[in-house]
């Protein structure tokens, strides 16, 4: 229902007051709002000097709320967003805050003083305080006063177990966050992606397996350096007879790394590699038996080493077989070759 009256007639309408431009002669006019009996009411001014009012229906009085107010025209012009005022602090929020902050300066007490972060490894100094194990061996390799109260100091440590598993409580919790836990934050996602592959690994990935093999052997990824693991993971992928897995473990017995040195299963596990169409080991098996190598095990066999020069010109073109033709085994199986005028 459309509705018109005289502005005069009307007293104390006017909720909201605004400018307005008159397009036809660029004067201002100006509109009002109120809300009555759970309606709004839009008035807009008429050039004639007369006023306005479309009512609105409830439903669509809350739709214009959340789009703004509209116009003659059809459009909408936006509300100005109100923030909602912050609900005041609980008390329970409060005595959360306070622990959070006691938690955060006592871990102050536990950093560090040559890295100042939070030790993965803590060890308590003859100066009573803790300190990365890595950080405080090096130091005392050259001093023999205490960084921290520069009086001097032995070189016994201890390691610090209970601190430890109390910072790696309170780092996983969340409470403690920031620069002086970026090492244990680093160390926690580590040993989630060790724990990762570790359980893809059991589950039969032959991949997974080789890169276990290889963590443990450079020490990365949060475990330790491990020559045993690291041939154990390497073994478990060879017995699946993964040919690259095949070549590691022959390194293995062949230097002695983390097995005891067996020259015999070196040359068995590297054949067993060629047989499956490692390149790899092909060419470590022409040189073996084109060069002799007894301090492998290897006897010079002229026959044995075309047999495998053979193998190896006889596979398909590939980048791999690009890239060892180019290095020192493609030299061998040419040399080969060459001497028995085989092509």
């Amino acid at each position: 229902m459309r509705v018109t009256w005289d502005s005069g007639k009307h007293h104390g309408i006017v909720v909201d007051k605004r400018e307005l431009l008159n397009r036809r002669n660029r004067t201002v006019h100006y509109a009002q709002v109120k809300y009555e009996n759970g309606q709004r009411l839009w008035v807009d001014d008429e050039f004639s000097g007369a006023w306005e009012v479309q009512r609105l229906a409830s439903a669509d009085a809350e739709a214009l709320a959340q789009s703004g107010k509209r116009t003659r025209s059809g459009k909408t012009r936006a509300e100005p967003e109100t923030k909602p005022e912050a609900e005041p602090e609980t008390e329970q929020a409060k005595k959360l805050r306070s622990v959070c902050k006691a938690m955060d300066e006592s871990a102050d007490e536990l950093l560090c003083p040559i890295t100042q972060e939070l030790p993965i490894d803590p060890v308590t100094a003859e100066d009573g305080r803790v300190y990365e194990r890595s950080a405080i061996e090096e130091w005392l390799k050259t001093n023999e006063k205490s960084p921290h109260t520069n009086e001097p100091m032995g070189t016994k440590l201890l390691p610090a177990l209970q601190v430890k598993n109390m910072i790696a409580k309170m780092v996983e919790s969340g409470a403690l966050s920031g620069d002086k836990c970026e090492a244990w934050t680093k160390k926690i996602e580590q040993e989630k992606m060790a724990a990762d592959m570790r359980k893809k690994a059991e589950a039969g990935d032959v991949e997974a397996m080789m890169t276990m093999s290889a963590w443990y052997d450079g020490g990365e990824n949060g475990l330790a350096e491990d020559e045993s693991m690291a041939f154990y993971w390497m073994k478990r992928a060879a017995d699946l007879d993964d040919p690259i897995a095949l070549v590691g473990l022959s390194y293995c017995y062949l230097v002695g790394s983390g097995t005891e040195k067996d020259l015999n299963q070196y040359a068995v596990k590297l054949t067993q590699a060629a047989m499956l169409g490692c390149i790899n080991a092909m060419c470590m098996l022409v040189r073996n038996y084109h060069r002799g190598r007894p301090e492998f095990n290897f006897k010079k066999s002229a026959s044995d080493a075309l047999y495998w020069a053979k193998k190896v010109n006889s596979l398909p073109e590939s980048p791999t077989k690009t890239r060892w033709m180019a290095s020192w085994g493609g030299a061998c199986v040419k040399a080969v070759l060459g001497t028995s005028r085989v092509r």
